[in-house]
């Protein structure tokens, strides 16, 4: 599964006449944190890829952003401009910042009597960042999504990602949603998701299994690709 994931993260980073974002999440995060795994994974990648920057390099996009999402914009405003980048990198993924570090970023603190809550700001800030991408095709791929069941029969962790996957279908149109399991670990998925959730979900497609005769043509095609094992 991770293979065929980085292979497509190859051919979309390949594909320069029709850019495409891609971001790849590792599920090793639970129920409580996974808001705050995905900024993390969101900021990572944008910011490794390079596309964040050419992006920016449009100010006609990030004044529009601004009206919709201020704190971020600000913060995307001091990469465009090359100031405290290290800064707002950390704040964009979701790194701990002392007062003086966020006065620096020009980021107002939460008052105290408002939900201070990281997991709520992850999603604020990941949707923001979504948002901030459109209308470039965005792959969201989430691998090994088992890995959410952190001791057996837990149905936590995917009830709690059924209702984040469901949440930005709903909210972002340019998103494609990769999902990548064990398959024995599936039914339990299926049956921690409400039928709220799934009702949401625009369009669902599975993989079917992998027949043998198309195992033998993978097999082949890379046994011949290795010089010493081709003839």
């Amino acid at each position: 599964k991770t293979h065929l994931l980085g292979r497509l993260r190859t051919h979309i980073d390949q594909d320069t006449e029709a850019p495409s974002a891609y971001i790849y999440v590792r599920c090793n995060a639970s129920a409580g944190t996974l808001w705050r795994h995905l900024r993390l994974s969101v900021s990572t990648d944008l910011l490794r890829s390079g596309l964040l920057t050419r992006i920016l390099g449009d100010s006609n996009h990030l004044e529009e952003f601004s009206a919709r999402h201020f704190n971020v914009a600000r913060v995307l405003r001091h990469i465009q401009e090359g100031r405290h980048v290290l800064l707002a990198s950390a704040w964009l993924r979701g790194e701990p910042l002392t007062d003086e570090d966020l006065h620096s970023l020009n980021i107002k603190l939460e008052p105290e009597d408002e939900d201070p809550s990281r997991e709520w700001e992850a999603k604020r800030v990941t949707h923001a960042l979504l948002d901030f991408l459109k209308p470039t095709p965005t792959v969201l791929c989430f691998d090994q999504v088992d890995g959410l069941e952190t001791y057996l029969g837990e149905l936590a962790g995917y009830r709690k990602f059924g209702q984040v996957v469901s949440e930005l279908d709903s909210a972002h149109d340019h998103l494609l949603q990769l999902a990548c399991m064990v398959a024995d670990y599936e039914p339990r998925f299926q049956q921690s998701l409400n039928g709220a959730d799934k009702d949401r979900f625009k369009y669902q497609q599975n993989l079917p299994p992998i027949e043998w005769g198309q195992a033998s043509e993978i097999v082949k095609a890379r046994l011949d690709a290795a010089p010493a094992l081709a003839r």
